[in-house]
This record gives C-alpha cells, structure tokens and sequence, in this order.
C-alpha cells in the first residue's frame, strides 16, 4: 500500500486493503499489520452484572498530521454503524474510543504511522487496544487524509466491534 502513495514506488509492504482517493492517493495504514488486545471481566458469583453499555463515543485522535486528528474521527463515526456499532453523541452507560497517532522515522524518505484505538469502559478504564501500523512515504499524510481516513477507520473497525461486543 505504501508504495502506491506519493513518492512510495518500489517500497514494499504486507498486504493490506486499500482505498484510493480521487487524488490517486491510497490508504497506506489501513492495514500493516493491526491487532486487538483486550481485558476479560470475570464477575463474581451473586454478584449482579453492570447493563451492557448503550453505545460508542467516538472521543478525539491526537498526534495525527495534515487533517487526520478531524477527519480520523469522522470517518470513524461514519463505519462503525455500517459494522452494526451503535454511535452515540453522549451518555454515561457507553464505551469511548479515543484514537492517538504517531509517526517515527524508518529510513531515508520513509516513516512509520501507527495508530491506537484506545476502547475505554463507561467507568473510565480501559476495555483495550486497536493498533495498526504501516511504513509510508515521509510526509506523505500531512495534507488531508481522505480516502486514507476512511480506510483507517474500516481497518480498525472490526477489532474495535469485538472490544464492544
């Protein structure tokens, strides 16, 4: 995926699903690789369950470059009902997701994007943790993300889904 985005020819990266934007731009961190790690809950015997949360907040993405800490968000409001996954505005019975970014070098000309879904509980502690991670083209994602957003947000969706679930 890498390779196909600005000044990313020859590179090589694991297969991934992508989505090309109309500028020709792809979706280099859409998949990488991504994982899911979460918490199992045991609950006491006698003890009464909390009622299953209403909901996701999908809460703020910090660290992302060009446009990505708005239009990460967005785009993830945008694909989580398309999975069956309630978004809400508010509410205190619900789960929030909150995205960070950040990008390291990795060579001459490249960087390496990772993304984290931290999935919180309604009392605040966390559920777990969607990542994904990719190496792209340096600079490659500081204009508007897109397409790329989009992608992100469909990557992240499914291990997201299992954490609220």
């Amino acid at each position: 995926l890498a390779a196909n985005l600005p000044g990313g020819r020859g590179a090589k990266s694991p297969p991934a699903t992508a989505s090309s934007s109309p500028t020709g731009r792809t979706a280099a961190i859409a998949g990488g690789t991504a994982a899911a790690t979460g918490a199992a809950v045991a609950s006491k015997p006698g003890a009464s369950a909390a009622p299953t949360p209403s909901g996701v907040i999908v809460g703020s993405v910090t660290g992302a470059p060009g446009d990505g800490s708005r239009a990460l968000p967005a785009a993830l409001k945008k694909q989580l009902p398309r999975a069956g996954v309630k978004v809400v505005r508010r509410g205190t019975n619900v789960y929030t997701v909150n995205g960070t970014v950040k990008l390291t070098s990795a060579g001459t000309g490249k960087e390496t994007i990772r993304i984290d879904w931290r999935v919180m509980e309604p009392n605040g502690t966390t559920k777990g943790t969607v990542s994904q991670e990719n190496t792209i083209p340096k600079g490659s994602l500081n204009g508007p993300w897109g397409a790329i957003a989009d992608a992100a947000a469909s990557a992240a969706v499914p291990g997201i889904k299992k954490l609220v679930q």
